[in-house]
């Protein structure tokens, strides 16, 4: 069996522009089997070239087992094509060029759904600006229309967002637009109930102070996990964590230089938006649209750049089995269930405070 993380190193160099003849080579020289290698280019449909001489720079590929190499074999089949002592993330130079190259590849698909979310906000905007303010219970108070536009705009937005995320994971490679949509729909529910468990889990950690800044990081690749993997619910909030485990710095440095990035890039579109404000007399729905537009095509970008450093995690990490650990799970239900209790804790805290001082009010 073709290990998928050398599929998946395959399919990315490729579409990153990188020659068969060089992924091939890159391989070898780390210590892949020819044969593995060749198998895996033959499965993607690849004609393995001759490979070149020098070896390209990105041949930081993780060994492949140590049963490979004439050593003694690993104690179980679980044994990670590469581990994390030996492989080294890419800079962030290599990551912002393979989102650029997935971006490239469908940037037909992100044009389209950035377009028609565009042209989203504008019929909300022109139908019910409230719903424009993004509150469900502020729509409800004005108009039942706002929350229906409001509610179509999260839908079609996570649709949206879930559709690339499987085109960036070449799952629907073959696929026609109408049949992509159709195949994410079975996405919205997991995605939600995952989202809910995150909250309770991010609730739940305030217990150690600094707990949310780390699940935040085990929460990034969360719909990576959902849409790559098949993992949902808890086991892909757990999967997350094993994903980050002794890496919670790095990523946390990535998504820093990520988001200052992310606002050099945004620049231009903040200009625009405020030229067009301006000459529109102040009109909140050309600002929108166009913040909307600034979003769909720089947010897209920043999807790819997810997936390619997810890529390399899964790569870095291997197959994490058996999965869940055992008691694993356990610990991060107690989060959750701490995270159900604090709300209604205080909830309850504040509601017999205030009656209270009702009390206490009504005798003086």
């Amino acid at each position: 069996m073709v290990s998928p993380e050398l599929l998946d190193y395959i399919r990315q160099h490729k579409a990153a522009g990188t020659s068969d003849g060089e992924i091939s080579s890159s391989l070898i020289t780390a210590g892949w089997p020819k044969p593995d290698v060749d198998a895996a280019m033959q499965q993607l449909a690849v004609t393995v070239m001759p490979p070149p001489a020098p070896p390209m720079a990105a041949a930081t590929l993780a060994q492949p087992q140590a049963a490979h190499m004439g050593a003694s074999p690993a104690p179980a089949a679980t044994q990670p094509a590469g581990t994390p002592a030996k492989y080294q993330l890419p800079g962030t130079k290599q990551l912002l060029t393979e989102a650029w190259a997935m971006w490239h590849e469908h940037y037909r698909m992100i044009v389209l759904f950035t377009v028609l979310q565009v042209a989203l906000t504008v019929i909300t905007g022109l139908v019910a600006p409230e719903a424009l303010k993004g509150s469900v219970v502020r729509s409800a108070a004005f108009s039942p229309a706002g929350v229906v536009l409001y509610v179509v705009q999260w839908i079609m937005s996570s649709l949206f967002y879930i559709a690339i995320l499987r085109a960036f994971h070449g799952k629907s490679r073959g696929e026609s637009l109408g049949v992509s949509l159709y195949s994410s729909l079975k996405y919205i529910l997991p995605f939600v109930l995952v989202g809910i468990l995150q909250a309770f889990v991010a609730f739940g950690s305030l217990v150690l102070v600094i707990g949310p800044m780390l699940a935040a990081v085990w929460f990034i690749f969360v719909p990576n996990i959902i849409v790559n993997e098949g993992i949902h619910g808890m086991n892909a909030i757990v999967r997350g964590r094993e994903l980050t485990r002794d890496r919670w710095w790095v990523i946390t440095g990535y998504g820093l230089l990520l988001t200052v990035i992310a606002w050099i890039l945004a620049i231009p579109f903040i200009i625009v938006i405020g030229i067009a404000y301006a000459l529109s007399g102040g009109n909140t729905v050309v600002q929108q649209a166009f913040g909307t537009l600034m979003v769909g095509l720089l947010g897209y970008y920043a999807i790819g750049w997810q997936v390619s450093l997810y890529n390399h995690l899964r790569i870095a990490r291997g197959p994490i089995e058996p999965f869940p650990k055992p008691g694993q799970m356990k610990w991060y239900w107690i989060l959750a269930a701490l995270g159900l209790l604090l709300p209604i804790i205080f909830i309850i805290t504040v509601g017999a405070t205030l009656f209270a001082f009702y009390l206490h009010s009504g005798k003086s």
